[in-house]
């Protein structure tokens, strides 16, 4: 039979406070709650350690593993973990408040914004963008000419609109045909030409 591995000397000493446990620490024995206290503070990474430090002697490794999924033990370690955050979360607003306060400290302004921020007083920053359009009124006026065309459009009619005065022999000639109704523009004769009227045996 193979002995089993004893604990290491000299470990921290786990202290647990009974006035400050919640509900579901109360639920669990002494060593399970310096199981608990002791993985959380060791930042959880080593349960064996864990539990040779809450006190289980010989077999701690095999506790470890037991503890590590007991759901009694696993719903106490959410507990106290997240009463350290909070707490933590109160520790970290006081230390923002001190650095507030310091005139000389060099992220005092950085301070002052995130303690607004946390406190529903958002800063608003503003940026103004300047874009700068140095085509003449020519250039502009070709340009949108060769959107409208691209569209099938009449850049002339288009233009008017906004009241400039164009002139678009290219258009007249080549799009306008584009604008046409199908049945209108199908003039060629190698388009082929469908009729819903009967057939020559008058079947409709």
């Amino acid at each position: 039979m193979t002995a089993r591995k004893r604990p290491p000397e000299n470990l921290p000493v786990v202290h647990v406070e009974p006035e400050a446990l919640g509900p579901c620490m109360l639920e669990l024995t002494e060593k399970q709650r310096k199981f608990v206290v002791a993985l959380l503070d060791t930042g959880g990474e080593n349960e064996s350690r864990a539990a040779a430090m809450a006190g289980y002697g010989a077999g701690y490794e095999t506790r470890s593993y037991e503890l590590s999924r007991n759901p009694k033990v696993l719903a106490a370690i959410r507990e106290e973990a997240d009463k350290r955050l909070r707490s933590g979360a109160l520790l970290a607003s006081s230390m923002l408040i001190e650095i507030v306060k310091d005139r000389k400290h060099k992220d005092q302004l950085k301070a002052i914004i995130e303690l607004m921020n946390r406190g529903g007083l958002q800063v608003i920053t503003q940026h103004k963008v300047i874009v700068e359009d140095n085509r003449s009124d020519d250039e502009i006026v070709a340009r949108v000419a060769a959107f409208a065309r691209n569209l099938g459009l009449d850049p002339a009619q288009l233009l008017a609109k906004v009241g400039v005065e164009y002139t678009d022999a290219e258009f007249s000639e080549v799009s306008r045909p584009m604008l046409e109704s199908p049945q209108k523009a199908r003039t060629s004769e190698h388009d082929p030409v469908f009729s819903l009227e009967g057939d020559d045996d008058g079947e409709a």
